[in-house]
C-alpha cells in the first residue's frame, strides 16, 4: 500500500504548536511535502505528468499548473511560496521562522489541497 503523504498535515499540525524553531522549520516542510505530493498525485492522475530527470521536479510540477486556468494558476503561485518557505526553513539558517510562519505554511499547505480537491471533482481520472 502506498504511504499516505496526508500523514504529513498531522506531523506539520502537531509541530507547529512546539515552542522550539527546529520544530517550526520541520513543521513548515512537513506542510510542504504534504501539498507538494497531492499535487504531484492531482497531476499523474488527471493529466498524465510524468516529470524529467532534465529539470528538478518540484519546479515541474508547481509549473504545470500555469495555463490551466485560475484554481490552477492559484495552486502554483501557492506552490512555488511555500516551496520558497520549505527552502529557507530547511537551507538557511539565518532565516527567521517562527510559529505564525509555521502555520501559515498549513494554511497555505491546505489552501493548496482544497484547491487540487475541487478540481479533482471536475476531472476526470485517467487512472484505470
Amino acid at each position: 500500500m502506498p504511504f499516505d503523504w496526508t500523514g504529513y498535515r498531522s506531523v506539520a499540525e502537531s509541530l507547529k504548536e512546539n515552542e522550539d524553531e527546529a520544530s517550526h522549520r520541520t513543521a513548515i516542510s512537513r506542510a510542504y511535502y504534504y501539498a507538494y505530493h497531492q499535487a504531484l498525485n492531482h497531476l499523474a492522475e488527471h493529466h498524465g505528468f510524468q516529470h524529467s530527470d532534465a529539470r528538478p521536479a518540484h519546479d515541474q510540477v508547481w509549473r504545470a499548473f500555469d495555463h490551466k486556468g485560475m484554481t490552477y494558476q492559484e495552486v502554483r503561485r501557492k506552490g512555488n511560496s511555500l516551496k520558497q518557505l520549505r527552502v529557507d526553513a530547511d537551507y538557511h539558517a539565518s532565516a527567521l521562522i517562527s510559529a505564525e510562519l509555521a502555520r501559515t505554511a498549513l494554511k497555505v499547505a491546505d489552501r493548496i489541497c482544497q484547491c487540487l480537491s475541487q478540481m479533482h471533482d471536475k476531472l476526470p481520472s485517467r487512472q484505470s
